[in-house]
């Protein structure tokens, strides 16, 4: 799904493709009854845990509220892990506060769109946090653009056998989401 256009006449990074926003929370199970409570989360998907550094794990859940992908992330340390920060650490909720945004994510389908966005993060000097692949699914990267948007920029490019993950995520949540409606 296109949710908006990646030609920017500009030469811009933020919002080609937006996708998902991902928040980081310190109360995964409050955090998804408030989202289902008051705006529409029904049906989760869940990654499985990351251990990020020794010690140190991240939650992760996903619902669709409308045409967004909504991502709920929690990080936990065992005793004695390690307290050296990560990103995901990064922006963190404030005391009081359930959610705190930490990442507006972006879909992209093309390698030339995927090598725009690293051009760009090079010329803007926005420091490449986070970069993987996940087997022929998709790529990932994180810019941090704390300084100036609060949050992270997240963009995936969305390789071959991403387009049937994505869409069977999407399908089974409007499915299981219809069924609840019953």
């Amino acid at each position: 799904m296109r949710v908006n256009n990646f030609d920017n006449k500009n030469g811009g990074i933020f919002l080609p493709n937006l996708f998902q926003l991902g928040y980081a929370t310190k109360d995964m199970e409050g955090a998804k009854k408030a989202l289902e409570a008051h705006f529409g989360a029904r049906v989760w998907q869940y990654s499985p845990v990351l251990e990020a550094a020794p010690g140190v794990f991240m939650a992760d859940a996903k619902t669709w509220v409308g045409d967004i992908m909504i991502q709920v992330q929690e990080v936990t340390r065992k005793p004695g892990a390690s307290q050296e920060p990560l990103f995901w650490d990064s922006p963190a909720p404030e005391p009081g506060q359930l959610l705190r945004l930490h990442h507006v994510a972006h879909m992209i389908y093309e390698d030339a769109e995927w090598q725009h966005i690293l051009d760009e993060a090079e010329r803007s000097r926005f420091e490449i946090v986070f970069q993987t692949q996940f087997k022929d699914i998709l790529k990932v990267v994180y810019l941090d653009t704390r300084a100036i948007l609060g949050h992270y920029l997240e963009y995936i490019l969305c390789l071959p056998a991403g387009y049937a993950f994505f869409n069977e995520a999407r399908e089974e949540i409007v499915r299981q989401t219809a069924i609840m409606r019953q």
